[in-house]
């Protein structure tokens, strides 16, 4: 009876994959912190705080589904 063993990924595609993640984690992290604490939240602050609520989940929600279809892609 012959074993086989499962094919492994070469170590620097796993290293090279987890180097991207956290690259790809890094840019929508900036990306979304700049847009929750830009001019615009500033000015909801200031003039509609009643909105404020609502645009920072609308904005954690965007985060959230952007990184997932991207990292679909991967």
């Amino acid at each position: 009876m012959v074993v086989t063993e499962p094919v492994k990924e070469p170590e620097v595609f796993q290293r090279t994959r987890s180097e991207f993640n956290r690259w790809l984690q890094a840019q929508f992290d900036n990306h979304y912190h700049t847009m929750r604490n830009g001019g615009y939240r500033s000015f909801l602050a200031r003039n509609h705080p009643a909105e404020l609520e609502r645009y920072d989940a609308a904005c954690e929600a965007m985060r959230r589904e952007e990184f997932t279809r991207f990292a679909e892609l991967q």
